[in-house]
């Protein structure tokens, strides 16, 4: 479970930056949300690799 929630907090930061940029409407808004699927790879990815070099607990 914190192989998980470690390689998620990226991505849910990244999603807390891009609701309050949003929420402020600001035109930075448009690179968040078009860097928000390789976050998401990036984050799953880390979880891909962690078990794979046998890191999981």
């Amino acid at each position: 479970l914190a192989i998980f929630i470690e390689s998620v907090v990226l991505y849910t930061i990244w999603s807390i930056v891009f609701g309050s940029i949003y929420w402020v409407e600001s035109s930075m808004q448009i690179v968040f949300l078009n860097s928000m699927p390789s976050i998401a790879g990036i984050s799953f990815m880390l979880i891909n690799v962690r078990v794979g070099l046998g890191w999981a607990q």
